[in-house]
């Protein structure tokens, strides 16, 4: 990694917002009128959860 840009470690909350605002202080943004990822939301109403292997 050119700029040794990581997620801070503890960091429960924000984590992506936070990564995007590193890169986005040293480096060019640029706009893209399109989607280019997608949330899950889960029927708990949470966007993520703990990785299960037997799933």
């Amino acid at each position: 990694m050119i700029h040794h840009i990581r997620f801070t470690p503890d960091c429960s909350w924000g984590e992506d917002l936070e990564f995007f605002f590193k890169v986005m202080s040293i480096t060019n943004v640029c706009y893209v009128d399109e989607y280019l990822t997608y949330y899950r939301i889960l029927a708990s109403g949470n966007l993520s959860s703990k990785y299960n292997n037997t799933r």
